[in-house]
């Protein structure tokens, strides 16, 4: 019984970190979208908000237009949390789908920042050398488009 509940636990943990993205040391390799998800509502039915977002270009608020139609939209990455192991060789391909440029860095792994541009593909690779949690970010969009890497014993 002892036995049949490990087996149980193992096959469960593998299937919840394939779910989450891990695997097995080696080479893992994925792609980030750099969106802009929008909501529309009109003013008559959802009242344009009175709250200011969060400072930062990566929340957008435009006001009511002549029809009374308003728009919230923010900038992010997706995934926002990339999950590897130490010791995997990682290649992030950003796309850039939303937004004319971003230039992002991941913290910790990157010397130089990345350009991107709409339409296009850049590509980052490294080793995880180094275990814990490391920000992947937008100079042009903060607050909102920021991700994270995280690298686990």
């Amino acid at each position: 019984m002892r036995y049949a509940m490990r087996l149980f636990a193992a096959g469960v943990a593998v299937s919840a970190g394939v779910v989450a993205g891990e695997a097995l040391a080696g080479e893992r390799v994925f792609h980030v979208l750099a969106v802009e998800p929008k909501g529309t509502a009109q003013a008559a039915k959802e009242p344009f908000p009175v709250e200011k977002l969060p400072a930062g270009s990566g929340y957008v608020l435009k006001a009511p237009d002549t029809k009374g139609d308003w728009q919230v939209s923010a900038y992010v990455f997706q995934p926002a949390q990339i999950f590897v192991r130490k010791g995997d060789g990682v290649t992030l391909h950003f796309v850039g789908i939303n937004g004319a440029a971003h230039t992002i860095t991941v913290e910790g792994y990157q010397a130089q920042a990345v350009k991107l541009r709409r339409g296009a593909v850049q590509t980052v690779r490294f080793k995880a050398d180094k275990a814990g949690v490391f920000r992947i970010g937008c100079k042009e969009h903060p607050p909102s488009m920021n991700g994270e890497l995280i690298v686990s014993e």
